[in-house]
This record gives C-alpha cells, structure tokens and sequence, in this order.
C-alpha cells in the first residue's frame, strides 16, 4: 500500500491522512462487534496509507495504486457508488467494512495477541515463500548451466 496522492477526487478539504492509532482505533471497536480482520501484514501501516471523512463523501470506483482506504467517523455518510478495489471503515454503534480488513505489525496493533499471532503467521508464510522462490531461482540458474556445459556452449 502506498501513500495517498491527492488529485480532483481526493480533495484535502474532504479528507486528512489517518495514523496507525486512527485505523488500530476502527479495527478494536469493529473486532469487539464480531467483526474479523481478513488479511495480516509483516509491515507497518504509515501515516496517510488511510484517510478519514472530513464530510459527507461519495465513493468513486479506484483502482490498483489510485484506490483508497477512508475511514467514516459517526455523524459523516459516504454513498458507494463503486467500490472498486477501495476500502470503507464505517464508525458507528455497529463499525462495518467495505472491502478487506487488514492488521499490520505497528506496535499498537502487536499488544494484540490475536493480532500478533495473525502477523507472525504472515511473517513465517513469507519467508517461506522467499526461500522457496531463491531455491526456485538457483535451480534453474543451475540447471541452465549444466546444460550449457553439457552442450559444449558455456566457453
């Protein structure tokens, strides 16, 4: 996820960066509703990855690296008019998401100890990844060269 860029939709008049505290915020009220996050990140949410709802907005479909995660306080209303690949956190009595739920591994998130587990299985599950991609990678590094030295080409 990368920092918002603001443009004619993401007005800075509508909107102003959230901190991991704004989102951690949202995440234990939504979780203490029975809500459940989706996804577990190894990395941390920076200032700015969300927005919060200055005023009452309407959601435009953004896609890739134009979507956008924006935080709804009590009292604003955002109408969806396409979600696209955006994410909606609604405050209120019952919070509610729109699009994938995400945890990070910023500290405040860690003093969970559900969320810490979910973050380290992430953690475990890339690193995995990573060595069977290397392993991947040195194979057929290795094998195109015994090839080439099979076939009298690698001089």
């Amino acid at each position: 996820m990368y920092p918002i860029r603001w443009d004619d939709y993401i007005n800075p008049l509508d909107f102003m960066p959230a901190s991991a505290f704004d989102y951690y915020d949202w995440l234990i009220s939504y979780v203490k509703n029975g809500g459940e996050p989706t996804h577990y990140y190894d990395q941390p949410l920076t200032t700015g990855q969300f927005l919060i709802a200055l005023r009452d907005i309407d959601v435009m479909p953004r896609y890739g690296a134009g979507s956008v995660k924006i935080i709804v306080p009590k009292g604003i209303n955002a109408d969806i008019i396409g979600l696209g690949h955006n994410g909606v956190y609604f405050h209120g009595r019952r919070p509610k998401a729109v699009g994938y739920v995400p945890v990070f591994n910023n500290p405040v998130f860690m003093q969970v100890p559900e969320f810490a587990k979910g973050v380290k299985q992430a953690r475990v599950r890339d690193e995995q990844f990573m060595r069977e991609s290397e392993m991947r990678l040195w194979m057929s590094e290795n094998q195109s060269w015994s090839r080439k030295m099979r076939s009298g080409t690698h001089v």
